[in-house]
């Protein structure tokens, strides 16, 4: 695949089990995707970006002239990301930008809100599953569930009729939990696919299933 995929993660987990709330930023080209996110306190962000981008916190004056002066006390990544702890993500904006791409306008902002309905997240996963996608068929983007019992090493994938493989939306070791995957529609080399039927498949260790969706243009 020559660039990330277009996808927004959010895994939600029980704060009683020790697993935290992540949300994960891609890139595509000179764009984070997404470029805003809405987060609760104690939220984790991991930066899933191409090596020659790093992101890194400024002030919103900074962020509005696009120029990449450190905020003070701010978060910062390696080149090709890497993880944002809660520690680093108190209330309110906060603003990014990519280090060398901050003149092209490559930035976003993670916003963060005191906890809301923290019981309801709090969730015990025990078995694997793959929900129907929704909305389906979509446009522009629907959203994909799955559940994993334990940790485990995930691939999910999209294909499209002719069983070749589209695009890949995950493909790693992942915690227990339940992750929602949003897919806008883009193959592995950044381009809109063409309309009609794909098919999702989600694999671990011990467990797969494939869905079908439609995409409309």
């Amino acid at each position: 695949m020559k660039n990330i995929m277009l996808i927004s993660l959010l895994l939600l987990s029980s704060h009683l089990t020790g697993l935290s709330t992540v949300w994960t930023i891609n890139n595509s080209g000179f764009t984070f995707t997404p470029a805003t996110i809405t987060i609760e306190l104690g939220d984790t962000v991991s930066f899933v970006i191409a090596s020659p981008h790093a992101a890194r916190e400024v002030s919103q004056a900074s962020w509005d002239a696009n120029n990449n002066t450190a905020l003070p006390n701010g978060f910062e990544t390696a080149f090709g990301g890497g993880i944002v702890l809660s520690a680093n993500l108190k209330v309110g904006t906060h603003y990014y930008v990519c280090i060398p791409h901050a003149s092209s306008g490559m930035k976003g902002t993670i916003i963060v809100q005191n906890s809301t309905g923290a019981e309801d997240r709090k969730i015990l996963i025990s078995n694997y599953s793959l929900a129907q996608n929704y909305p389906n068929p979509f446009n522009p983007s629907t959203t994909i569930s799955y559940d994993l019992g334990e940790q485990s090493m995930v691939t999910l994938s999209i294909f499209d009729i002719r069983g070749q493989e589209v695009a890949t939306l995950q493909k790693g070791t992942q915690q227990a939990g339940t992750y929602n995957v949003q897919w806008s529609g883009i193959n592995g080399d950044g381009n809109l696919v063409s309309t009609g039927m794909y098919f999702c498949r989600f694999s671990t260790g011990s467990f797969s299933k494939t869905i079908k969706m439609i995409f409309l243009k």
